[in-house]
């Protein structure tokens, strides 16, 4: 989410039993929760060095002047990058101009798999004029907020929403 003063990135996962919140300011190795996956990422450079990116974050956020990031453990993990003060006015447009289109699209997700339950997210997005991408997070939050739920697999399923009719 985007605020006027920060950006804070949320992940429903926590921090791996051998890390601390305080250890994620110190030099630490990687311990990524699905390492099939990371080693690909690292291979292919689409990740840096495993294990670097909270100290890198703290360096750069030092280097552009920012206060260092915070990291949190809640229902979750989440960090925050601060912002420099002062910003106008714009940012907090841009975030409510945000947050209304998120629920506008939310909403319009819902109706489509309320009337057509088979529908892909692909066939979804295309309907929407979204990108698939787009499509798949705004349908992974409302699978995490319990509006919707997947009946089968993602060929041949379906789609069942879980909240009252309007």
């Amino acid at each position: 989410m985007l605020f006027a003063d920060r950006l804070e990135v949320w992940n429903p996962g926590g921090l791996p039993s051998s890390l601390t919140v305080e250890g994620l300011r110190k030099p630490h190795g990687s311990v990524p929760h699905n390492p099939m996956l990371a080693e690909p990422l690292y291979q292919t450079q689409y990740i840096e060095r495993m294990g670097t990116g909270t100290g890198d974050m703290i360096r750069r956020c030092r280097e552009a002047g920012l206060a260092e990031p915070e990291f949190r453990v809640t229902d979750g993990f989440t960090a925050t990058i601060w912002r420099r003060p002062g910003l106008s006015g714009s940012v907090k447009t841009s975030v409510k101009t945000s947050v209304k289109t998120s629920v506008k699209t939310a909403d319009r997700i819902i109706k489509l798999m309320r009337e057509q339950p088979e529908i892909s997210l692909k066939e979804i997005a295309e309907k929407l004029g979204k990108t698939l991408r787009a499509v798949e997070l705004q349908a992974n939050a409302l699978k995490a907020e319990e509006r919707i739920g997947r009946i089968g697999p993602a060929r041949g399923g379906r789609w069942e929403v879980l909240e009252a009719k309007p």
